[in-house]
Formats: structure tokens, sequence, C-alpha cells
């Protein structure tokens, strides 16, 4: 449970930043949901749960189902994607 609050300020800024992303995505009107699994077989159910909490708490991503080892989660682009892997995930999988 420490852990994750250390990482709370860090899931602040990404709230931030994508409100921002999807304010700029609105107005360019370059809006094309995907739809991606994110494994999630090495996290505890409860880790898991956190998880999709988060991704649907942030501006431009839902967290449609989970499973035991997946979520499926909707991006409203395929830059969204890429950010979430190698930014807001990979800080998810060490901090907790």
């Amino acid at each position: 449970m420490y852990k994750l609050l250390l990482f709370l300020p860090f899931f602040v800024k990404e709230v931030i930043a994508s409100n921002l992303a999807v304010m700029r995505l609105v107005f360019n009107g370059k809006v094309s949901p995907v739809i991606e699994s994110v494994n999630v077989e090495q996290l505890a159910p409860f880790q898991a749960w956190i998880l999709g909490t988060f991704i649907t708490m942030t501006p431009g991503t839902l967290t449609i189902e989970y499973t035991s080892s997946h979520l499926i989660v909707q991006f409203l682009d395929k830059n969204s994607v890429q950010s979430f892997y190698s930014s807001f995930y990979r800080k998810f999988i060490k901090c907790c």
C-alpha cells in the first residue's frame, strides 16, 4: 500500500497531461479510438483492479473489461497506447 502512495503524484501528473492531450486530439479532429488488451497476469487481482481504475480515471482511456489475465482498454488513438506502455504501465508495475 505504501508503494501505491508513491505512485499518486505520478498519476496526478498523468491526468493533467492526458487532459491536455485529449483536448488537442478533439480540437484537431484526430480521434481514432483503439481497443487494446493489456496483460495483467503478473499482477495480483487487487493490483489489476487498481490499474483498471486508474486507467478509467485518466482522460482518454476506459477499461472495458477485466479478466484474471487481461484488461481490455479503449484509447483515443494509437499514440496513447504507446505512451501508456512506455510510461504509465511501466511506472505502475515498478511501484505496485
